[in-house]
């Protein structure tokens, strides 16, 4: 088609008569860039209506961690020599101590705010050298 063609054949479109589009409106933009004719008719009712409608997004799955809660543990202060816990089956063990409430733990993920001490261990038993 000739660009005169073009140009002919959108003005009829847009020469329809009002009575026939009573109920809807009728927008058109004609641009013409040199040898093509391009056109844009847009039908709509009362009001902007976006193409693209944005849906909101779906809340993000939430991710919970179960983990076995710390073990609190007894530990018993004695004033045994240095080298009684090695020759008597003693194995060192750390754990983790919480000033705030004078407790110790075991199996901590996350140890900050806790202080590391190192203590003897037989039979699920704990010590700590005087």
């Amino acid at each position: 088609m000739t660009t005169r063609r073009s140009a002919i054949l959108i003005a009829t479109a847009l020469a329809v008569p009002a009575a026939s589009l009573s109920a809807q409106q009728l927008a058109a933009d004609v641009a013409v860039y040199g040898g093509h004719v391009s056109g844009h008719v847009v039908i709509a009712s009362s009001g902007y209506r976006p193409i693209y409608e944005p849906r909101p997004h779906p809340a993000a799955p939430r991710v919970v961690v179960l983990a076995p809660a710390p073990r609190v543990v007894v530990v018993q202060r004695v004033g045994w020599g240095r080298g009684h816990w090695r020759r008597h089956g003693y194995r060192e063990v750390v754990v983790y101590y919480d000033a705030a409430q004078n407790r110790y733990f075991t199996g901590l993920k996350d140890c900050r705010g806790f202080k590391q001490v190192v203590v003897y261990e037989r039979n699920g038993r704990y010590y700590l050298p005087a």
